[in-house]
């Protein structure tokens, strides 16, 4: 299941989030943002930095999948970035959505079961555990319910309500469309066989479909791909017959990508301009067996 995403989206929204679940004691407001360090090309998935002069930054790696190398990337990156700016603290972190991705790789291993706050692991499941105990109801503990709970049967019988908590939250309004979002992005990895407007339908939302965040991305994504494939067909033909086989290049397009994530035919054809007909083929294409 793709989580990597999900988590940065999540804790880059809120930073305090993060620091509030691994118990970190810091001072200021925190923002995290991915950071890449030129000459190495080493991409780091956050780095968070305070507002406030002195106060350590943190790199922090998302760990959803076996990598024995991660300890040694994320060492190198807070090197790199420690050679670079010597009066900095420059601390590190690794988020393990289970202890059974850790490779535990010495001594960087040992070093985070110190009390030594420069380096530290943490185990998403048991940390989300630990803070459901204490507070059942907590945004991130509703947020990640499709990604904890195995049960199918349950996720389907309970995301109502489950969702229903993180639209009634009293918070701000962008974080809670980063929540939701989130919400109904892992409900649909766990459920690929029902389209968006279906998973929707099963959560009952408040709020008409057409105004979620999660909606608005899926159809912008179908317009500024297709846009692309348009003008870079138009450029081949350099004709004015270029330009309208770009052009109808771009429909196909983003009717594909609107199909990938099962939108409704109807508000397919509005976006890409082609008819029903015309997407019922191209339908027809991506089911067939390959």
């Amino acid at each position: 299941m793709k989580t990597d995403k999900e988590f940065y989206r999540l804790f880059s929204a809120n930073p305090k989030l993060l620091f509030e679940l691994t118990g970190m004691k810091v001072k200021g407001n925190y923002t995290m943002e991915s950071l890449t360090l030129k000459e190495t090309e080493l991409r780091v998935d956050g780095f968070l930095e305070s507002d406030q002069k002195n106060e350590p930054v943190y790199f922090v790696e998302f760990q959803a999948y076996r990598d024995d190398t991660i300890y040694h990337r994320v060492i190198k990156g807070m090197a790199v970035y420690g050679e670079r700016n010597p009066r900095l603290i420059v601390r590190g972190m690794i988020l393990f959505t289970t202890e059974s991705l850790d490779p535990k790789t010495k001594p960087w291993y040992t070093l985070s079961r110190s009390e030594n706050p420069d380096f530290q692991v943490y185990y998403f499941d048991q940390m989300l555990r630990d803070l459901e105990a204490k507070e059942k109801n907590h945004p991130l503990v509703m947020v990640c319910k499709p990604y904890m709970v195995e049960d199918q049967e349950v996720l389907k019988s309970e995301s109502k309500a489950w969702y229903r908590v993180l639209e009634s939250e009293d918070m701000d309004k962008k974080l809670k469309d980063v929540y939701c979002t989130v919400f109904i992005r892992w409900m649909q990895e766990r459920f690929k066989t029902l389209s968006y407007e279906e998973i929707f339908d099963m959560l009952e939302s408040l709020t008409p479909i057409e105004e979620t965040k999660s909606y608005k991305e899926l159809v912008e994504k179908g317009k500024k791909e297709g846009k692309k494939e348009g003008k870079k067909e138009g450029k081949k033909e350099g004709k004015k017959e270029g330009k309208k086989e770009g052009k109808i290049e771009k429909g196909i397009e983003v009717a594909n990508n609107m199909l990938k994530e099962k939108l409704d035919l109807k508000l397919i054809s509005k976006v890409s301009g082609l008819s029903i007909q015309e997407i019922e083929k191209l339908k027809v294409s991506l089911d067939r067996p390959k």
